[in-house]
């Protein structure tokens, strides 16, 4: 599955598993998508967030961001066996050129 979006942000996060004791790593990374549901009365866009291999963020670490990407997506086994969404390639469309300041 594939779309376009709006990626906002790309994060690296490591954490130590409460269970195991292995230290985690990985990445998220926050977009919005023109999706919007027309019976919620609201305006604008939700963004949202999803869980990144290194492979992911090393492409989008060469770009300024936000930028709109074309974005591929994944499954991998999660909690309880059920399907978790992961991207899995994502590929700089245009970087959005900087709107905090542009014009001072």
């Amino acid at each position: 599955m594939a779309e376009r979006a709006l990626v906002l942000s790309c994060d690296a996060w490591s954490m130590t598993d409460e269970k195991t004791g292995q230290l985690r790593t990985g990445h998220s990374v926050h977009y919005v998508v023109p999706y919007r549901d027309p019976a919620a009365g609201q305006s604008g866009f939700k963004p949202m967030k999803i869980s990144a291999p290194a492979t992911v963020a090393s492409s989008l670490a060469g770009t300024s961001l936000p930028a709109v990407c074309d974005l591929e997506y994944g499954a991998k086994p999660g909690p309880e066996g059920k399907a978790a969404l992961v991207l899995a390639h994502a590929k700089v469309i245009r970087p959005l050129p900087d709107l905090f300041t542009a014009g001072k």
